[in-house]
């Protein structure tokens, strides 16, 4: 993404409560981790689209949300990964925001 990089954040929402946090940070030092739990972690999933994949919370899938918290895309965990980049491009291009 070159000079757009920084106008994208990788979020990981961890619902389970396995999760190797120091792997994660030494692999992707750049992932934001949110570990959900609770009644607000329910409400969070709730506002998310599910697909037939299963349910949100252990789905795998990656979605694409703007600043403003819209979902606007969503793949599954097996999509091609020049698929999202060609996607996460043309959004940037067009955005005005963020």
């Amino acid at each position: 993404l070159n000079k757009d990089m920084d106008r994208l954040q990788r979020v990981f929402l961890a619902t389970g409560q396995q999760l190797d946090g120091a792997f994660l940070a030494q692999e992707h030092p750049d992932l934001l981790v949110v570990k959900l739990h609770g009644p607000d972690a329910a409400r969070l999933i709730e506002l998310i689209p599910s697909y037939a994949d299963g349910p949100v919370g252990s789905a795998g899938r990656i979605y694409l949300v703007d600043p403003l918290g819209n979902v606007l895309m969503s793949y599954p965990a097996s999509a091609p990964d020049k698929a999202l980049l060609t996607d996460v491009k043309k959004l940037l291009r067009l955005s005005h925001i963020g």
